[in-house]
């Protein structure tokens, strides 16, 4: 009698709405619910439910990671900086090692999937969130460490693309610089090249090696061989053709022997950002408001950066708030408020090193998403980890006076409270 009084209290939700319920939970309760049952981890790995869970999400969450002497730490870029529960560390396979000042580079940010050099001729397409990753092994004699690379997703084949992009040698006596360009797809696992390609350009730092995706481009900041100025290059990813983006019409030339200028993207916009120094203690963020628009490039933050340490501020991307978030470039994290008051800094990483500070680090969405031919979460040695079923009992939520939680198995029961 009382069993049965117990069902009726309890029923089983259907299948349907259980989906439904699970689609709509953020990706770090994804990957414990795993572990209820074979049912569920089944529904949660299945490419179909991690592509619709990708884009209902209506408020996703995205961290930054950084990387220094095989240390991957990362945090919720919208969480305060003393809330170390926020904080996650991450393991990546072994061995992995630069001896190029201990980098271990970040060269594009795509979907919850981060693109990472790997030992000295391979990269690494990588999903912190769950740990599916993928090798990729350099082109004969392509690699160099002046490339420039980019990384992208492909909606129309549901592919990811890996660019590299090898700078030709310095040569004042060549007029029609060119160089070749090659391109890898995930999906087929084979690198197209592009020969023969026109590229007058010189990169002028390491931090400008990864390229930023907007408006369905790629761009970095070079130096130009044929105008002897800094200028935006956009690689177009349909066309397959480079255009310049003339630089704001500040007197930078000059401040760029001291590389202190940075480009961004953040809210949709490309920005040229210097983070101040000792001698000069504001930082300044010029955006181009209307893309290819030079007349639109507008200085729109000068922040006071005399209590930071070195004086300097480099900003990554807006919080929700409409606040900053970013670094003084040499380990320690910084925000300001949408007012441009400083809010709140503290230390990340010890022994950083001012030219590393970009590529060492990325924003990323986290996503449950899997790469083509993959599934499920791999080791090391790239098999398939093996997921134990055990007893969860976790909270969901609370509607009308009902809540939902999980429990033993994968049940989801009815509790009126």
């Amino acid at each position: 009698m009382m069993s049965n009084r117990n069902k009726m209290l309890n029923p089983s939700l259907p299948q349907e709405l259980i989906e439904e319920i699970l689609v709509r939970l953020p990706v770090r309760s994804l990957l414990r619910f795993k572990r209820v049952c074979k049912s569920w981890l089944s529904l949660i790995s299945d490419s179909k439910f991690t592509k619709y869970h990708y884009d209902l999400a209506a408020e996703p969450t995205h961290r930054y990671l950084s990387t220094y002497d095989s240390k991957v730490r990362s945090i919720d870029i919208e969480a305060s900086l003393g809330d170390h529960s926020s904080v996650s560390t991450h393991v990546l396979p072994h061995p992995f090692h630069d001896s190029f000042y201990n980098r271990i580079p970040i060269f594009g940010s795509c979907r919850g999937f981060l693109l990472v050099r790997y030992e000295y001729r391979y990269l690494l397409v990588w999903n912190p969130s769950t740990g599916v990753r993928k090798l990729i092994s350099y082109p004969h004699a392509k690699f160099k460490y002046d490339s420039l690379y980019g990384f992208w997703y492909d909606a129309s084949t549901d592919d990811y693309l890996v660019l590299l992009m090898v700078a030709p040698e310095f040569r004042p006596d060549l007029a029609d610089w060119r160089t070749d360009i090659v391109i890898f797809s995930l999906k087929t696992n084979s690198w197209d090249e592009i020969e023969d390609f026109k590229f007058p350009y010189q990169t002028s730092h390491p931090r400008t090696e990864a390229g930023l995706l907007l408006n369905g481009a790629l761009h970095w900041l070079v130096y130009s061989r044929v105008t002897y100025n800094f200028v935006i290059i956009a690689f177009d990813l349909i066309q397959r053709s480079v255009l310049e983006i003339p630089l704001p019409y500040i007197n930078i030339q000059s401040a760029f022997q001291y590389r202190i200028f940075y480009l961004r993207v953040m809210g949709d916009c490309l920005c040229l950002c210097n983070p101040g120094s000792s001698n000069r203690a504001v930082a300044e963020i010029w955006m181009m408001k209307e893309y290819k628009v030079d007349s639109s490039w507008t200085k729109s933050f000068v922040l006071p950066t005399n209590d930071i340490p070195l004086d300097s501020f480099l900003p990554i991307c807006f919080t929700k708030s409409e606040g900053l978030f970013g670094s003084n470039c040499n380990g320690r994290l910084v925000k300001f408020n949408s007012e441009g008051v400083l809010s709140e800094h503290c230390t990340w990483r010890e022994n950083s090193i001012f030219r590393e500070s970009l590529l060492q680090s990325a924003i990323y969405r986290e996503s449950l998403l899997s790469l083509p031919g993959e599934f499920g979460e791999l080791s090391e040695h790239g098999q398939q980890e093996r997921q134990d079923v055990s007893p969860v009992c976790v909270w969901l939520g609370r509607a009308a006076g009902v809540s939902y939680y999980v429990q033993y198995y994968g049940s989801i029961y009815l509790q009126k409270c």
